[in-house]
């Protein structure tokens, strides 16, 4: 599955609407995210194909378990790279902005180069377990590596 940054940004809002409200309704989505309800319905019933979320008819809307890996995979990019800008000298209010341009649209590569970059600049940041899930541990033993998965960005 490709998605595109605009459903990226769909599925980041539903799951920090989950972690501030306890759920995401389609006219909460819209609202936070400044569009029209019929985009949201649209990115929901593209996002339900795609196995990222389920809603009962007129219901909340929920992150299935590969849903929740996407929007923290997807976060933990957000800040990482808000951190990479802040350890520029951005501003952390233009850091915010610059970053949710920026996060969908660096390759694997750049983002695992930036991940080394904060990581050798910043020895106070570490990975939040939180924001950095852990993918299956049989697929780490079969790939034979020892980075956390949200930070190798080599693999497709």
């Amino acid at each position: 599955m490709q998605m595109t940054g605009s459903l990226e940004d769909y599925v980041e809002c539903i799951y920090l609407l989950i972690l501030d409200e306890n759920t995401a309704r389609i006219r909460d989505i819209a609202l936070r995210m400044g569009v029209k309800t019929p985009s949201v319905v649209k990115a929901i019933s593209i996002l339900k194909e795609d196995g990222i979320v389920t809603q009962a008819p007129y219901g909340s809307v929920e992150l299935t378990s590969a849903g929740e890996r996407e929007a923290k995979r997807i976060l933990a990019t957000h800040h990482l790279l808000k951190k990479f800008l802040i350890c520029l000298g951005v501003e952390k209010e233009t850091a915010e902005e610059d970053c949710c341009k920026m996060e969908h649209i660096l390759s694997r590569e750049t983002l695992g180069r930036i991940a080394q970059f904060v990581k050798s600049n910043d020895p106070s940041w570490e990975e939040s377990s939180d924001l950095f899930p852990d993918d299956s541990e049989d697929d780490h033993a079969e790939q034979g590596r020892q980075e956390h998965p949200v930070f190798d960005f080599s693999a497709p």
